[in-house]
């Protein structure tokens, strides 16, 4: 059945049904060539998928196909009946039998067809869109003595609409994001800052350290959260590098207990050598927190979330989600939880975009999808064990990054710590609008020995760049600014110091800075917030760098 039709080439097929009940109706008194096309004309309505329901005056049934009611004995039995009665025999609510009569009334009274949208579950649980035609028959004389129903499943139609809404409500998601990740992340800079100078200058055994350390994680985890924010407005561009799981995973712990809530424990089954992968740690995070809500939203009345890691040789015969082979050696990691489970229909189509089992408004069925096409990015594979009532078992397998004896050891340093910011002696033009990053840069420089130039927006710091009649060895710029940018300052700005590297600073992402036309593939960049030390090493980098050695 096509699905796409126009309300006037449904009417169009009513009719012609119209004639096929006037024929059945002809019944006995009918010569047996009426009779033989009355039987074509049923045959023809029984054979239509679509659901077809013919009642008299009194919304008494008078003929149901196959489609309406499957069972012949309980098609028989339902003849002469309301529609209420037979949805209660079915053990269905009859509210939704008492509105379609309610059409069908108006269809007689107005001798003009209705229309009612309706949503119900097939035999499997799934979620149908249905629009019900009532279209009233006219006899010859004039009397309207009976109606037909006409159903057309439009849930794929439906469900388009409702993905393009997603998708559009995503996108002003994006856009607020992106219009409010600059301002954040300098606000979170200055805050990760200052609590890292405030840690490292507070004796080991002071009380504050504590507090300090606090700040830091709460720095650390809202920035976490505006990058997963972020993730669904753009395409993401993978940052590969070694990565340990289990200290992605350790560094996640605090974030995954608090998303998980009071009524889930969360447990850690690390494997005692490092599991070495060869992916983006972004990513990663987002996979794991996409996991945790979905674990956390399974287990409404509390239970268990397990994540063990180990590296495993995939024996022969096993496949992943697609019923691919997987082969080989491999990192793995298995999330287990004690929720509600799923059937083998809702597991074939949980990674599908925009597809979930919560209810409308309460999710956007991108959760899972995400952490599918993450895992396939990264070269790796996943299976899933579940069952209604039986909890659910992802397993993740990654390709291993071989360990070295020089790779051995922390691969990932934890955002929490900070080694002592290397010295130097240069001269770095700070330019920065937002006062809290400015003042933060220029005393973090002072203090490990550069000389420091401030200007608050582009303007002011070309004014200052041309008046200065020394060398500037680096300018560090904020890449949105007032007046003019970052970009635009160092094209300005170049003539008059040639010898200035240049290190941009921004809100936003390496990717989304590239991709807005902001910031060219070679440009050294720090993304915000940075820790203080981590500034300090990025500035080092760039002006050791020889001149033909990329730094960015």
């Amino acid at each position: 059945m096509d699905r796409h039709k126009t309300r006037e080439e449904l009417l169009l097929e009513v009719q012609t049904l119209r004639r096929q009940v006037e024929a059945l109706r002809a019944g006995a008194q009918a010569s047996p060539a009426e009779r033989a096309s009355a039987l074509r004309g049923q045959q023809v309505l029984d054979a239509i998928p679509s659901p077809i329901t013919v009642f008299d005056r009194g919304l008494r049934l008078l003929y149901a196909n196959p489609a309406a009611v499957p069972e012949p004995g309980l098609r028989t039995w339902a003849l002469g009946r309301e529609e209420a009665e037979l949805e209660r025999r079915l053990g269905r609510d009859p509210e939704l039998a008492r509105r379609r009569d309610l059409c069908r009334k108006r269809a007689l009274q107005d001798r003009a067809a209705t229309s009612l949208e309706e949503e119900r579950k097939d035999r499997d649980g799934a979620r149908l869109h249905l629009v019900t035609l009532h279209v009233p028959v006219i006899d010859p004389d004039g009397e309207v003595r009976r109606v037909i129903s006409y159903s057309l499943d439009l849930t794929e139609q439906h469900s388009l609409q409702e993905q393009l809404r997603q998708t559009q409500k995503l996108e002003a998601i994006g856009k607020l994001a992106g219009g409010v990740a600059h301002d954040f992340n300098n606000l979170l800079t200055t805050v990760l800052g200052y609590a890292q100078i405030m840690k490292s200058r507070l004796p080991p055994t002071d009380p504050l350290v504590h507090h300090a350390q606090e700040i830091i994680r709460a720095s650390e985890r809202a920035s976490l959260l505006t990058r997963q924010l972020l993730a669904f407005s753009r395409k993401q561009v993978q940052r590969i590098e070694t990565l340990d799981l289990n200290e992605i995973l350790t560094d996640m712990e605090t974030l995954m207990t608090s998303t998980l809530g009071a009524t889930i424990e969360l447990r850690l089954d690390l494997d005692p050598d490092p599991v070495q992968v060869q992916a983006d740690a972004m990513q990663l995070e987002q996979v794991l927190l996409n996991l945790t809500v979905n674990a956390r939203d399974a287990m409404p009345g509390g239970g268990t979330f397990e994540i063990i890691t180990t590296t495993i040789v995939v024996p022969a015969g096993t496949v992943d989600h697609e019923g691919a082979p997987i082969i080989g050696r491999f990192r793995r990691m298995t999330v287990t939880d004690t929720g509600l489970g799923m059937d083998l229909s809702t597991q074939r189509q949980i990674f599908e975009p925009f597809f979930t089992t919560k209810e409308p408004g309460q999710g956007t069925g991108l959760g899972l999808a995400t952490v599918y096409g993450i895992v396939k990015q990264s070269h790796g594979f996943l299976t899933v064990k579940s069952g209604p009532g039986q909890g659910t078992i992802f397993e993740i397998y990654l390709p291993p990054a071989e360990q070295t004896e020089a790779s051995r050891g922390p691969i990932r340093r934890s955002l929490a710590s900070a080694d002592e910011p290397p010295p130097g002696t240069e001269t770095v033009l700070v330019v920065e609008d937002e006062e809290g990053v400015r003042v933060l840069a220029r005393s973090l420089l002072e203090a490990i020995g550069y000389r420091v130039l401030e200007a608050a927006d582009g303007i002011e710091a070309l004014r200052l760049g041309n008046r200065y009649l020394e060398p500037i060895h680096l300018i560090l710029a904020d890449l949105v600014m007032p007046r003019l940018g970052g970009r635009d300052l160092v094209d300005h700005l170049v003539a008059a110091h040639p010898e200035a590297r240049v290190l941009f600073m921004s809100g936003f992402s390496a990717e989304a800075a590239k991709g807005q036309g902001l910031l060219a593939k070679d440009h050294p960049f720090i993304a915000k917030p940075f820790r203080p030390d981590a500034l300090a090493r990025k500035i080092r980098e760039v002006l050791d760098a020889r001149p033909d050695q990329p730094t960015s």
